[in-house]
């Protein structure tokens, strides 16, 4: 069994990653907070477009789970090759890599933790 957690890698060694010739050539940016069914079925999506993915974990303004967690998450799934974790400067630092698919999924993945708050609300009223 292969600890996933050796795909977490950090800021310069994502770059390296995404600097050589070989995949991933696709960073997906987002907060993954929490990671739900909907994220794994885009990532999913994204793969199968775009071949082995590179992640980038963020953080909103009020975190739901560590980044740690999040990243732990995120490189459990088969469809991700590396995870970092990384701030706005970190992030503009792998966007900027020429040739790269920069596929941000940041406003989403708000949009996905806001369902998941608002069904639990929901569930806890009835």
């Amino acid at each position: 069994m292969v600890d996933t957690r050796t795909k977490i890698i950090d800021l310069d060694e994502m770059r390296e990653r995404l600097l050589a010739p070989a995949p991933p050539r696709v960073l997906v940016i987002g907060h993954c907070d929490p990671v739900v069914y909907t994220h794994v079925a885009r990532l999913r999506e994204l793969a199968a477009e775009y071949g082995p993915l590179a992640v980038c974990i963020t953080s909103p303004v009020d975190p739901l789970l560590p980044a740690r967690a999040r990243a732990e998450l995120a490189a459990a799934l088969d469809c991700t090759d590396f995870v970092t974790i990384a701030d706005q400067a970190g992030t503009a630092i792998l966007t900027s890599i020429p040739g790269l698919t920069v596929i941000d999924e940041t406003h989403d993945d708000l949009r996905r933790r806001e369902a998941l708050m608002t069904l639990v609300r929901e569930r806890q009223k009835a």
